[in-house]
């Protein structure tokens, strides 16, 4: 347990200096602005209900934070809010204060800054969880990429600015602090060796002392006699010298970087299936199509004999959901997608449709552009390498 007491000593000590900022707080706004924790939790009239490192709290503000948190528990439980619950949030809404603020203070002490790009590239590639949670983002219970990329993408359909100012504000820095916190309190090589030594290693030593009395001289004289001289070894070696030869040999040690799409390349392969459907909309035949541009390897399972990206009849419950719901809703002889699956985009048919034994069953023919790491992709991967290597020289 070495390791993890090393580990916990070391966030005991963060954690203490929260935990001090907060007490200290506490004391400053009760001494300094003049607010005891009675003041606080009855309404104070005055007009600082508490100082935080000098730093006034104004009651307005705090008075307004209890107004907002009481008004939507009593929306949400559809009940007035008792006077012991309002006292109890009171309480936590002002320990939520000081501790946004210590947070807040913090972020300005370690010079946290986020810029408008480190903004867009987190909400186009790294979408936090309160986003993919949302409803307006969801698609069969799960999040929908291809809706959040559209509403990103097209910001006219959502006001994106108080989200935007949210991320750049309170939950981007936030972030970069939690991560700071934690490699502070890491630990180093060196801790993990010594921690395993004592864990595992066990140390026990026997010595054996031989004098010359404990050998026999004719025993020994008897090795030394066959044993080969220095010189005869060395001209042995001169004679098969070619037997040693080895390759050049190199120690390197390397980094590497998995080549894995993004939403960019989600994008670039979604407008490719619309430039297919609009090429199928203009009249192209679309077998032909399917035998040029589908990467669904069943397709071609018979080089001699491409199937045209047709699937057959299938059931309900045989396919993906997405494109299930996709076929089965649309009407015979349309063109439907892009769809999103976990394969890709696909781009289907719907060739006939019928009810057998009260089962409705599909005819469709797809092509699947499945979503590979495009040019950029690799270019932005290239960039990465080289930066760490002109930082690692």
């Amino acid at each position: 347990m070495g390791l993890i007491t090393n580990m916990r000593s070391r966030m005991q000590v963060v954690m203490w200096t929260i935990l001090v900022l907060f007490v200290t707080s506490m004391a400053i706004g009760g001494l300094v602005g003049g607010a005891s924790i009675t003041d606080i939790f009855s309404g104070r009239q005055g007009n600082e209900v508490g100082s935080l490192n000098g730093k006034p709290i104004l009651f307005e503000d705090f008075n307004q934070l209890v107004s907002n948190e009481i008004n939507r528990l009593d929306q949400q439980s559809g009940r007035l809010i008792s006077d012991e619950e309002r006292e109890y949030i009171r309480a936590v809404v002002w320990e939520r204060l000081i501790a946004d603020l210590i947070i807040q203070e913090q972020i300005v002490e370690n010079k946290i800054v986020v810029g408008d790009e480190e903004v867009l590239f987190q909400m186009k590639n790294n979408p936090p969880p309160f986003l993919q949670n949302s409803d307006a983002f969801q698609s069969f219970g799960r999040f929908d990429l291809e809706k959040y990329l559209d509403a990103v993408l097209n910001p006219g359909q959502i006001d994106w600015k108080p989200i935007e100012d949210f991320m750049q504000n309170v939950y981007l820095p936030s972030y970069k602090l939690q991560q700071y916190i934690t490699n502070a309190a890491a630990i180093s090589s060196s801790d993990v060796l010594e921690d395993y030594k004592k864990r595992f290693l066990d140390y026990k030593i026997e010595v054996l002392h031989v004098t010359e009395k404990a050998i026999d001289q004719d025993f020994y004289n008897g090795l030394l006699a066959d044993r080969p001289s220095d010189n005869e070894l060395n001209n042995i070696y001169n004679e098969n010298i070619s037997e040693y030869d080895q390759p050049e040999l190199r120690y390197l040690k390397y980094v590497k970087w998995p080549i894995t799409s993004n939403a960019t390349d989600s994008l670039r392969v979604k407008l490719e299936a619309e430039d297919l459907i609009f090429r199928l909309n203009e009249g192209e035949d679309f077998a032909l199509l399917a035998n040029t541009y589908t990467q669904d390897p069943s397709n071609s399972a018979d080089p001699q004999n491409l199937k045209g990206g047709d699937l057959g009849w299938f059931n309900k419950g045989q396919l993906l959901p997405e494109f299930e719901i996709a076929s089965f809703e649309a009407e015979k002889g349309s063109i439907v997608g892009p769809i999103l699956t976990e394969y890709g985009y696909h781009v289907i048919k719907v060739n006939d449709k019928r009810t057998v034994d009260s089962n409705e069953q599909v005819n469709a023919s797809h092509i699947l552009l499945t979503i590979q790491p495009g040019r950029g992709t690799e270019n932005e991967l290239k960039d990465t390498a080289s930066i760490f290597a002109l930082r690692s020289n």
